[in-house]
């Protein structure tokens, strides 16, 4: 394996920043045209370093999926929308952009990403952003909406407070972004001082998001952290001394001021979940377990047909997520059979599949993380749209497949935990 350029690494590193701040769109006009510059030049400048092994199931997988994706977007030339009239040109190729960024930036992950330095840098700089984006909670709790945030932040609010979006993308991207970032940080510092400070950080912006899906992953996080543990007695100690603690801090803030910003999202967060009725039927636009699990696919095939099980309707499939106008299914798994048909959803199980077969015995601290956080990512995927594809909510996950397709690489510059 022939070693890459350092100035090709900076120039990856700054390609990877870019994907994890795609929201500067809306404030850097020519973004996205940077982005896409930046990606093939990445590509171009190192393709000699691209290598396909052809004994390789993940490296077949992954390119099964790459073609079926470009045959989304032929499909979707011949589709009408659900005001009945053909997709234009401009909208396909808008959709084409925000389908196909994760699977280029793929094999720019494939050429650089070849051993534990690079592996623990990427994982860093997700970290590093998804602090900043934690953080765009508390700044935005005290000086307002950022203008260029996406839409909808500080419009609404759920008990008392407002709702922000944050650095990461919309409102309810961050319950699955910032989760991510807390399992890789538990695991990728070893210094206790380190994880002390950005843990808490990305825990104050996974409860500020007010969403139901934050709580429900802190609580999934930590059982997934015991489950893997090689010492549950250890952490069974930790969690509870740790509950203790914070119980009897949370109340005596609240005694003492139930406004102060951790305490009344805390509340909020708490209150909204445990009042709401996860199984309640709300419509075709509702948020209920039940219409994102098959409510609002039912009502898809309803409008669209069942043929597009079988085939397909590309990017009029996924609606609004892929800036069409139509109904959507809430449900990334959806999302993909009524995109690319019955295959593009099988391709990705079996991708899952065989991705998961190799972490689900930990060894070392990677296995942990993406064991952990592509558990969450296909919780999550149950009921949110298309997060296979969002640049922010998908790049672990696509790490964890380079790291999968060659393992053996990493594993001889990884210590293994003992």
């Amino acid at each position: 394996m022939s070693k890459i350029n350092f100035y090709y690494l900076v120039i990856f590193y700054f390609f990877s920043a870019l994907l994890n701040l795609h929201l500067l769109r809306n404030l850097i006009p020519g973004f996205e045209f940077i982005l896409i510059l930046v990606l093939f030049s990445a590509i171009f400048i190192s393709i000699n370093h691209l290598e396909f092994d052809t004994n390789n199931h993940i490296h077949w997988l992954f390119l099964s999926i790459f073609f079926v994706s470009l045959y989304v977007i032929i499909l979707s030339l011949f589709q009408r929308d659900a005001s009945g009239d053909l997709l234009s040109l401009s909208q396909v190729i808008l959709s084409s952009a925000r389908l196909m960024i994760m699977p280029l930036s793929v094999i720019v992950f494939f050429i650089y990403v070849k051993d534990e330095k690079v592996l623990f840098n990427v994982i860093n700089l997700f970290i590093f952003i998804s602090v900043l984006a934690a953080l765009s909670y508390v700044y935005q709790y005290y000086f307002g909406a950022i203008e260029w945030f996406a839409s909808g932040s500080g419009e609404f609010k759920r008990g008392v407070n407002y709702r922000f979006s944050s650095l990461h993308g919309s409102i309810t991207v961050s319950a699955v972004t910032l989760s991510l970032a807390f399992v890789s940080a538990s695991y990728i510092y070893r210094s206790l001082t380190l994880r002390a400070i950005i843990l808490p950080i990305i825990l104050i912006g996974l409860i500020m998001s007010l969403q139901k899906a934050s709580l429900i992953n802190i609580v999934l996080i930590l059982f997934l952290i015991f489950l893997f543990s090689e010492s549950k007695i250890k952490i069974f100690l930790i969690y509870l001394f740790a509950s203790i603690i914070l119980y009897i801090t949370i109340q005596s803030l609240y005694e003492f001021n139930n406004e102060l910003i951790f305490v009344s999202h805390l509340y909020d967060l708490i209150s909204h979940t445990l009042n709401t009725n996860l199984f309640e039927d709300k419509g075709l636009e509702g948020d209920s377990l039940r219409f994102r699990l098959y409510g609002g696919a039912m009502g898809m095939i309803s409008e669209y047909g069942s043929q597009m099980i079988i085939y397909g309707k590309g990017f009029v499939g996924a609606g609004s997520t892929m800036g069409i106008i139509g109904g959507q299914s809430h449900n990334t798994f959806w999302d993909l059979i009524f995109m690319g048909g019955f295959i593009y959803f099988l391709l990705f199980v079996i991708l899952i599949m065989a991705t998961m077969k190799i972490f689900i015995k930990p060894q070392n601290k990677y296995d942990k993380i993406f064991a952990i956080s592509n558990i969450i990512l296909i919780i999550n995927c149950l009921q949110s749209s298309i997060l296979f594809f969002q640049p922010v909510t998908s790049f672990i996950f696509w790490l964890s497949i380079i790291y999968a397709s060659n393992k053996n690489l990493f594993h001889s510059s990884i210590k293994i935990d003992q």
